[in-house]
């Protein structure tokens, strides 16, 4: 198995192998977990690798030009870019590296910032899609400037006392064993069967 360790400006992420059993992207606090198990379609799947990407820059395209026309609404989410910026393509980027290195899958630590907070808002914003216990990786519908901001104020009223965010409040999530219990079963699988499956879920 493999895991990514994040850098600071969230540029190349950088992959160490690790045979362990644990998931990726873990932050081992000894209190409770909040994961994610996120699943994309076979891996070499090219179309809908440049199709999410795309959207991915789409949506920086137009929150860049929104902050442009609209400083104040950048000022008013200034702790979503402590520390790091808001960058969709970017972290689009890492995500498809996390799918790739987990050969169809990954699972991500809610508690972690640098990758849960920029994940919360894509997946709520369509680039991936819940479906019972795991979600998929999809390219969305539209990326729309209204819908941007709407889930980035929404992340920012997740905000406590102590100025942490809780990107664990707005997506349904696992605990880490059950992500681990997920993460090996579907490595066990045939690709074949797993993306029929992934289908399948998707159709309903």
């Amino acid at each position: 198995m493999l895991k990514i360790v994040p850098k600071k400006n969230r540029t190349e992420p950088k992959f160490i192998d690790m045979d362990s059993g644990a998931p990726e992207m873990t932050t081992m606090t000894g209190k409770q977990t909040y994961f994610i198990l996120a699943e994309g379609p076979r891996l070499s799947d090219a179309v809908f690798t440049s199709q999410w990407l795309l959207a991915a820059i789409e949506a920086d395209r137009l929150l860049q030009k929104h902050f442009c026309e609209k400083p104040e609404f950048r000022a008013s989410i200034f702790r979503l870019e402590c520390p790091y910026r808001i960058a969709f393509a970017m972290s689009a980027m890492a995500f498809v590296g996390m799918w790739q290195a987990g050969k169809g899958s990954f699972s991500l630590d809610l508690l972690d910032p640098e990758w849960a907070e920029i994940f919360c808002v894509m997946a709520r914003l369509g680039f991936f899609k819940q479906t019972g216990q795991r979600c998929q990786m999809i390219v969305p519908e539209t990326v729309a400037i209204d819908r941007i901001k709407d889930e980035l104020l929404r992340l920012i009223a997740t905000q406590d006392s102590k100025y942490r965010l809780h990107p664990e409040e707005l997506l349904t999530n696992m605990p880490r064993q059950q992500a681990i219990d997920w993460k090996r079963k579907l490595k066990r699988m045939n690709w074949q069967k797993r993306v029929a499956d992934r289908h399948a879920l998707l159709a309903e």
